[in-house]
């Protein structure tokens, strides 16, 4: 626990309306103590997590309630509020943070709490705060934000076709079943928040090239003929996208190579880098 002996800044809106900043910690009383509950393998799929807490007044004879708590992640200088959950207007507190969107890779939150005892001093003193206030922050908590991993087969309701698709029953698909159209003008479309997603398909003699878009906007051609047929392929993997909503389109087209006998677009499954909406 880092114990900061510094005045409370008292603004227009209240106490609260500036929280001090952390300066070079000073000794103090230590009365309150700030624990930030650990996540499992310190790892979170969720891009938006949620930490949880408890803040423990120490002091003895007198125990003061637990007034406010805030947090910070990585290297941000202000302190966002974090909600009283348990045991408001005591001394001993839980809360609950929730963090905003984070990207992908390694983070850190540090959580601050006060107590009454420095809202008195400060609120009574004549030169907006009294020396002896105390506020205690938790160690910064690392953790690390992955994308989780949804597996969509091209059966799925989140799956929208257009235009006319067969659907294949052969045990060398994903799932045990494929959807296939011949020529152009039909279309398959997944929407999904997250990081990535690839399309599973096929290589075959008979097949043509489609057309893959991201967002509406085009981003490539993939050829689907082979010498030999091959299942379970990835026919196109995006780039790792900032999280948030994104469409993939998958259009079929008329276009083929000059060796396969036919035109026919397969789709055979998704693997999303996130999740799909209902």
């Amino acid at each position: 626990v880092t114990v900061i002996d510094e005045p409370l800044a008292i603004g227009a809106a209240g106490p609260f309306a500036a929280v001090p900043a952390f300066a070079a910690p000073a000794e103090g009383d230590g009365r309150l103590a700030v624990t930030v509950d650990p996540i499992a393998g310190a790892t979170t799929t969720s891009p938006r997590p949620v930490f949880t807490g408890s803040v423990v007044g120490t002091t003895s004879p007198f125990e003061f309630a637990i007034a406010g708590v805030w947090f910070r992640l990585d290297a941000e200088t202000g302190w966002r509020p974090a909600e009283i959950s348990e045991g408001a207007g005591t001394a001993s507190v839980r809360f609950r943070a929730a963090c905003p969107t984070l990207a992908l890779g390694p983070h850190a939150i540090s959580v601050m709490a006060m107590d009454e005892g420095m809202v008195s001093a400060c609120s009574a003193a004549d030169d907006g705060g009294a020396s002896g206030q105390t506020a205690d922050a938790s160690g910064a908590y690392a953790f690390t934000v992955e994308a989780p991993l949804t597996w969509v087969e091209e059966s799925a309701p989140q799956v929208v076709r257009a235009g006319a698709w067969t659907a294949l029953a052969r045990s060398q698909f994903f799932g045990g079943t494929g959807i296939y159209a011949q020529g152009g003008g039909r279309s398959v479309s997944l929407a999904f928040e997250g990081t990535g997603i690839e399309w599973i398909g096929a290589r075959t003699t008979s097949a043509g090239k489609a057309d893959v878009y991201l967002d509406g906007v085009y981003v490539g051609t993939v050829d689907q003929y082979a010498s030999l047929n091959q299942f379970r392929r990835t026919m196109f993997a995006s780039a790792v996208l900032p999280y948030g909503t994104h469409t993939l389109e998958v259009r079929a087209i008329t276009a083929k190579n000059p060796r396969s006998t036919g035109c026919i677009t397969w789709v055979d499954a998704f693997r999303v880098f996130g999740t799909l909406g209902p």
